[in-house]
């Protein structure tokens, strides 16, 4: 199963990768999954993934959470979008 996502490029990197996708006779979006399984597989050898996730899920468990209503977690992951978004748009017109 795949998931979308966005992903900003800049114009040479999007180029290239429309000339190698229709050389290859396939899509932009398979040659982005390509570039990341190279990328991950090169990875596996690096890291310890279970014992990471593992880590990662400890130290999840072992904070001590607000009790936040459906309302005011929905509220938060929303604050916190824009403010990833609003940094996104700065940096992109920073380099503009």
């Amino acid at each position: 199963m795949h998931r979308r996502t966005s992903i900003y490029l800049d114009d040479n990197a999007m180029k290239a990768l429309k000339l190698l996708a229709v050389a290859s006779g396939t899509t932009v979006s398979e040659k982005i999954r390509e570039a990341v399984d190279v990328m991950l597989a090169a990875q596996v050898g690096k890291v310890d993934w279970p014992a990471e996730i593992e880590a990662m899920l400890e130290r999840a468990r072992a904070r001590k959470l607000p009790e936040l209503s459906g309302k005011e977690i929905m509220a938060e992951v929303q604050a916190v979008r824009r403010t990833r978004r609003d940094a996104t748009e700065k940096k992109r017109h920073a380099r503009a």
